[in-house]
């Protein structure tokens, strides 16, 4: 398959964390094509904020904001 970029995805998991209740989707996509990692998301306000380190050529923590846990980011 060769390398590909690293990307963030989701799913739901059942209370005992040993099954998935949602296939993997998607939660946000850099505007660069670039590899990202190691999200982290946390509500501030009413506005969720996911930390994230991309893999852009620009060493630090990026920022990526939404209303929505799971989709939206910006």
């Amino acid at each position: 398959m060769g390398n590909k970029r690293n990307r963030m995805y989701y799913s739901y998991v059942n209370d005992n964390f040993d099954s998935l209740l949602s296939p993997p989707k998607l939660i946000f996509v850099h505007p660069k094509d670039v590899s990202y990692i190691d999200a982290d998301i946390s509500e501030i306000g009413d506005k969720f904020h996911m930390f994230c380190t991309p893999h852009d050529g620009t060493p630090g923590i990026k920022q990526a904001i939404s209303s929505e846990i799971n989709q939206g980011y910006q």
